[in-house]
């Protein structure tokens, strides 16, 4: 869950508020979206590994299913904060080239 809380801040930052270099700021993100799509097959096996530990009643397994929750929760919010900054990336570079054209 540290990776989650570490790419949180790249995810919520507002770059596409300042008009300059949103092109660079653009593929930046694009780089992100590419660094977190490829650790989706690496959270998907540590749920899978948690919820076996806990079929096989793990000691731990009440402290296990609330990981589990919570990295599901915190994975999703993730994508989801990175779909947004990506989409305001793209509608910033849009609009500032509107009003350069």
């Amino acid at each position: 869950m540290q990776f989650v809380r570490d790419r949180w801040d790249v995810a919520k930052d507002e770059a596409f508020r300042d008009p300059s270099n949103l092109g660079a700021k653009l593929k930046q993100h694009q780089a992100f979206e590419v660094e977190l799509h490829g650790y989706t097959a690496h959270v998907v096996d540590v749920q899978t590994r948690i919820a076996a530990m806990v079929d096989r009643n793990h000691f731990a397994q009440a402290t296990l299913t609330e990981m589990a929750v919570e990295l599901k929760s915190q994975w999703q919010a993730l994508e989801a904060a990175a779909a947004t900054k990506g989409r305001h990336l793209k509608e910033a570079q849009a609009l500032a080239l509107f009003n350069t054209g």
